[in-house]
């Protein structure tokens, strides 16, 4: 009968309570609730303790301003330590888009956003909400065939305002690490001079990678991209080394756009031969949060 359904219904909203709620509330409660859009042949699993958290899913066809509107209510969550959201990014154009993003986010008083930058599986993609790609329909292809994604975790304002302040964007940069010609710098490298300039940074130093936003998207999102596969991959060896015997330093980020001036050639016969120009790059900061350690 009706009644009966009625009952029926109302008994198992109580017993599997599902829901959707906003961040600060959910923070508020010290719950993570989680919305399954999959078939009923998927299992359901625990989640393991690093995953109770939210997860945001960006990828190419997500603007900058989406991105700042799906981040902006995590910034304001009073958590004591540890990231408040994960943003998983797949392809070249989402974590151009990701990053830009984040070099123009701000918690309430108006710091930079402070975040880890890891390696993601696509399963990790996949569970986001990531749709598989189909080998033999090409379309479907992602634009860049790559075996994981990136996991972006935006750290707690609480947690960046107890962390050291003097090492900020304004600190002493030892060294800036540039990413040129999409071409021209292969991760494995690049990533291992991130890694060696992290371990060895004095006391209330930073170093820096950057890549200039010049050039078509394509050209610029390839070079983006290679950035974040270093920062990513550095940020691996130091969290989840290979090999224990080697000096491991944690790091975290900070994402800026900053003006750059250099100087350009000019035709032959022109006076002055070089003249000066200005362009924007996007940097990533890389902030140590250890001692160095030597095992």
């Amino acid at each position: 009968s009706k009644r009966m359904l009625l009952f029926t219904f109302h008994y198992l909203s109580m017993a599997f309570p599902i829901c959707r709620i906003a961040p600060q509330a959910r923070h508020w409660l010290g719950q993570r609730c989680f919305l399954s859009t999959k078939s009923s042949s998927s299992s359901s699993m625990m989640l393991p303790p690093q995953s109770l958290k939210d997860n945001v899913l960006v990828e190419g066809g997500h603007t900058i301003e989406d991105i700042l509107h799906r981040v902006r209510p995590y910034l304001d969550i009073n958590q004591a330590s540890g990231p408040v959201v994960d943003i998983l990014v797949a392809g070249r154009k989402g974590v151009s888009q990701a990053l830009l993003a984040l070099s123009a986010a701000e918690y309430a008083g108006k710091s930079p956003v402070m975040f880890h930058l890891d390696k993601a599986t696509l399963e990790e993609l996949y569970a986001a909400g990531l749709t598989p790609w189909n080998s033999t329909k090409k379309s479907n292809q992602p634009e860049d065939s790559v075996q994981y994604g990136f996991r972006i975790s935006i750290l707690s304002k609480v947690d960046t305002a107890t962390f050291d302040t003097s090492l900020t964007a304004n600190s002493p940069i030892r060294k800036v690490l540039e990413v040129q010609a999409p071409g021209s710098a292969r991760t494995i490298p690049l990533a291992k001079a991130v890694a060696t300039e992290v371990a060895r940074l004095p006391d209330g130093h930073i170093s820096c990678i950057e890549t200039a936003l010049l050039g078509n998207s394509k050209s610029r999102w390839t070079r983006i991209h290679r950035m974040a596969q270093a920062v990513g991959q550095a940020y691996e060896w130091q969290v989840r080394p290979k090999q224990p015997d080697l000096d491991q330093r944690r790091f975290r980020c900070l994402a800026l756009k900053v003006q750059k001036e250099e100087e350009v050639m000019l035709p032959p016969g022109q006076a002055p031969p070089r003249e000066k120009e200005y362009m924007q790059a996007l940097r990533v900061c890389l902030i140590p949060e250890d001692p160095l350690v030597k095992n």
